[in-house]
């Protein structure tokens, strides 16, 4: 066997010796030799071991060929063409299913040479165009124009919901010097008024937004339908006039009064009233369900059949000189 040994398939650790020191020569050296190269490989042991579980056929021997084996380096393996094998890094990223990445330098890496393919490392196109082809105009999202809100007229907006009058030609009315004012008779009558110290009232008690504004644009001398609501049969039951300008209604400030504001100012009055007096009764009363026969008429644009709750409104020259016409009429 020492004649056969070898380290690295050369015998340059034992030579031939006498048979004489064999004995001493295996006590001393074969401690030393397993420390110094125990992966040795014993070329004389090239004999076929038997297995304990099959008996009587030949097994290779493991032992032989794995020293064999670990000879040869990887990089002689990778001449020869055969893949080493993967290491525990590489077994990881087959498991996770990922491709490494590796950085390209352009110092590091020689012309024509590409450590990973191109395909691996670039992402997947997003739904956006590269910035390497450009974006025609016809591609490209035209922003959309906002538009100016047209300004409010300066007649009286009809007010929002079920009551809202659909918007035409001639609607709504312009400011013309006639108007229509409502009162319960209970309440403020046109008898209350013609028994005012010179036939003259204020009227106030308007808390709506929309009505106090027309009453702000009356001025002296316009004519106003008195306008009996809220009874039995409401319509209109005679003529009064303008002889004071829009004023604060001082009833907002007073806490006894039913029309007390708590949120008015007196430093920024929020309420107004306007002074009218009583001119003359109406010959019969033009009641409300008689204008009903015209709202697709004549009255069609007449804002108490089109928005019946607001207490103070605009009346067109027309529809006051058809109103007034119709006082001559009989009704059966």
């Amino acid at each position: 066997l020492a004649w056969k040994c070898s380290l690295n398939g050369e015998n340059n650790l034992f030579r031939t010796v006498p048979t004489s020191f064999l004995p001493a020569l295996l006590v001393h050296a074969t401690p030393l030799f397993i420390v110094i190269r125990a992966p040795c490989a014993f070329h004389a042991l090239r004999v076929p071991v038997a297995s304990s579980s099959i008996v009587g056929r030949p097994q290779p021997n493991r032992w032989l060929a794995m020293t064999e084996g670990s000879r040869e380096t990887r990089s002689a393996k990778a001449k020869r063409g055969d893949p080493s094998p993967p290491s525990n890094h590489e077994t990881q990223l087959k498991r996770q299913r990922v491709q490494p990445v590796v950085k390209k330098e352009p110092d590091q890496l020689q012309e024509g040479v590409d450590l990973v393919d191109q395909k691996q490392t670039q992402k997947p196109p997003k739904s956006r165009a590269s910035p390497a082809t450009p974006i025609t105009k016809s591609e490209r999202k035209t922003p959309t124009k906002k538009v100016k809100a047209q300004p409010r007229s300066k007649a009286v907006a009809s007010p929002k919901g079920k009551n809202a009058a659909p918007a035409e030609e001639g609607w709504p009315p312009t400011v013309s010097g006639l108007w229509l004012i409502k009162s319960e008779p209970d309440e403020y009558s046109l008898d209350h008024l013609k028994n005012e110290e010179n036939s003259i009232g204020f009227w106030d008690g308007v808390r709506n937004l929309q009505a106090r504004n027309l009453l702000q644009k009356m001025k002296l001398g316009d004519q106003c339908f008195f306008y009996h609501s809220s009874c039995k049969v409401p319509g209109i039951v005679g003529i009064a006039e303008v002889v004071e300008e829009a004023t604060p209604d001082l009833s907002a400030f007073d806490e006894t009064s039913k029309n007390f504001d708590p949120k008015s100012d007196k430093d920024k009055p929020r309420w107004f009233g306007v002074r009218v007096q009583y001119k003359r009764e109406l010959k019969r009363k033009i009641t409300l369900e008689e204008l009903k026969k015209f709202k697709e008429g004549a009255l069609a644009k007449l804002t108490l059949l089109r928005v019946p709750r607001l207490s103070v409104q605009i009346v067109s020259k027309t529809d006051w000189q058809f109103v007034l016409s119709k006082e001559e009429e009989d009704v059966a």
